[in-house]
């Protein structure tokens, strides 16, 4: 049996779900608006109008609020140590390690 073809038929197989689950909740969020697809209406219009918002700016929300509560706390808390912690020695063999300052957008840092 070949490993790759059988990856390829996963892959495959999931981005035809995610289409079908995306196709599905972008009809039922259009026929809640009022609208057919023959109004051309863009999916980011119907989210807009529907008061509905991305994963994504709930999540950034969620990090802004923890970089400000970390930063809100004393000098000597290990949250805030922690966020600008750089170690020091030999670094292992391999990619490094992502520190958490660097998985914040740059916008946060300056907060």
């Amino acid at each position: 049996m070949n490993n790759k073809k059988y990856n390829k038929k996963c892959d495959i197989t999931k981005n035809w779900v995610n289409y079908i689950d995306t196709f599905l909740i972008m009809s039922y969020m259009r026929r809640t608006a009022g609208y057919t697809r023959t109004d051309h209406k863009t999916n980011t219009q119907i989210a807009e109008e529907l008061k509905i918002t991305q994963i994504l700016d709930k999540l950034l929300e969620y990090k802004r609020n923890w970089v400000q509560h970390v930063n809100r706390m004393p000098r000597n808390r290990l949250p805030r140590v922690m966020k600008n912690y750089s170690s020091t020695g030999r670094r292992n063999y391999g990619r490094p390690l992502k520190r958490l300052l660097d998985m914040w957008p740059t916008s946060m840092t300056n907060i």
